[in-house]
């Protein structure tokens, strides 16, 4: 199933494992916002610290790629 398909740029063949950096690291972004909200409104420490690291390796990951 190697058909050249010329109407497809090359570009969209090959850069697929970049996308890996963005999949993982706008959830955890996400996520980490909602437990900093969490921890701020409950004035609980550890969603906030959990929140803040999630937040920190997702735009880690996002500016990796």
């Amino acid at each position: 199933m190697s058909k050249y398909l010329p109407h497809i740029p090359g570009f969209h063949w090959q850069n697929n494992a970049d996308h890996t950096g963005e999949l993982i690291g706008l959830p955890l972004i996400g996520l980490g916002g909602v437990l900093i909200v969490s921890g701020v409104l409950d004035a609980s420490f550890l969603p906030l610290a959990v929140g803040v690291i999630g937040v920190v390796a997702g735009l880690g990951l996002r500016k990796a790629h």
